[in-house]
This record gives C-alpha cells, structure tokens and sequence, in this order.
C-alpha cells in the first residue's frame, strides 16, 4: 500500500486512481482497498506524522467516500438484495487482519471523519 510518507500529493493521488478504477466495473467490487485507506486514516496511529502526512492519511481516504461511497454503501448495506456474497462483506477479517466491511464498519468511519 502506498504510504503519505513517502509522498503526500501521491497517496492521495494513487487513492483517487484506484478509486476511479474501482469506478469503471472492470473488477469485482471487493473493498479491500477502501479497508486499507480508511483503516490507515483513522485507526492506526499517526501522532509522530507530521501534519502534512496525517492530512494526507485522512484526503486519501476521503477519496474512497467521495468518488465510491455510494457504491460503497449499497455493498455493505443492502449486500442480501445485491446478491453479494456474505465472505466480501461480513463481520470477520481478511487475511490481511483488516476488517471487511459491514454496517458497523460504516458507522465506525462516519464518527472517524466528524
């Protein structure tokens, strides 16, 4: 994953690209990515950052909400009536030891933003 440290206007970037990418249809809609950006922004630890890579954890993410968060949302919230499948969007986590999303992780990002 690309990192605000080595490079803020790039991490935001890249999340942008991949965001739009995401957009296009041309992959299955799997939020590991989302999970990743939103993850990094608001609950790892970044009180050593300086300002300007704390921005950039928080503008990466909010790239994932800006440009997908509808399609975002109808994955998690309405998974049953889109037919997707229970493994992408349940409540366990992924190899990674991220999160997949479900309604509490959506909830969990909105108060991450306020």
């Amino acid at each position: 994953m690309p990192n605000p440290a080595n490079g803020p206007a790039r991490y935001i970037n890249s999340q942008a690209f991949q965001v739009h990418l995401n957009e296009t249809g041309v992959f299955l809609a799997y939020p590991l990515e989302v999970l990743k950006a939103m993850n990094g922004a608001l609950e790892d630890e970044h009180s050593q950052d300086n300002p300007e890579v704390r921005d950039a954890w928080v503008l990466g993410a909010t790239q994932w909400i800006l440009w997908n968060g509808q399609q975002l949302f109808k994955l998690m919230w309405w998974r049953d009536e889109l037919g997707t499948p229970s493994q992408l969007v349940g409540c366990k986590r992924d190899d990674g030891g991220y999160p997949v999303p479900w309604k509490d992780c959506w909830n969990d990002w909105k108060r991450g933003f306020e």
